[in-house]
C-alpha cells in the first residue's frame, strides 16, 4: 500500500490533533475518531457511526494512533537539539526536565514566534515520518 503524500500529510495532521485515523487500504478514504483515551471527558455518540462503520470492516482499514508520550517527548528533546541559540536550547531542556513537561515546553515554545514556527515545522515533519513508518511496518507485515 502506497498512500500519497497528500493523505500521509492530513493523517499526520489528524493525529497532532489528537484523533485517531483509520485509511481505507483500497480506496485511500479517512476516517478519523476522537482517542477517547485522551480525553477524560469524550462523548463517543457524535462518532459512533464512523466507529460503527469501521468496526464492522476492520479488516479493510489501516489504523494510525497517536504517538505515546514517551515518542512525544523524544520529539520534543529531539528539536531541543536543533536549537542553536544556547539561551533558548537551555530553556527548553529546562522545561522538559521540570514537573508537566509537555505544558512547559509548549509554553516555551509559543513565547517566540521564530522558534513556534520551527516548532511547527519540525514537530510536523516528525508526524509525518511517523505515519510512513507505521505503512512501512504494514506493508512488511504483508510480506
Amino acid at each position: 500500500m502506497k498512500p500519497s503524500e497528500k493523505i500521509i500529510e492530513e493523517i499526520a495532521d489528524y493525529l497532532d490533533s489528537g484523533l485517531i485515523c483509520y485509511l481505507h487500504l483500497k480506496t485511500h478514504e479517512i476516517e478519523v475518531v476522537l482517542d477517547f483515551d485522551s480525553w477524560e471527558y469524550s462523548d463517543e455518540e457524535p462518532w459512533q457511526e464512523i466507529i460503527e462503520k469501521i468496526d464492522n470492516n476492520l479488516n479493510d482499514y489501516l489504523e494510525f494512533s497517536t504517538m505515546s508520550s514517551n515518542e512525544s517527548f523524544r520529539v520534543m528533546e529531539d528539536f531541543a537539539e536543533t536549537v542553536e541559540d544556547d539561551i533558548v536550547r537551555n530553556k527548553l531542556f529546562r522545561a522538559l526536565g521540570a514537573n508537566k513537561p509537555f505544558r512547559l515546553f509548549k509554553w516555551e515554545v509559543e513565547s517566540s514566534n521564530w522558534l513556534r514556527d520551527r516548532w511547527h515545522e519540525y514537530k510536523n515533519k516528525r508526524y509525518i515520518e511517523f505515519v510512513k513508518k507505521q505503512i512501512d511496518e504494514y506493508n512488511r507485515g504483508l510480506t
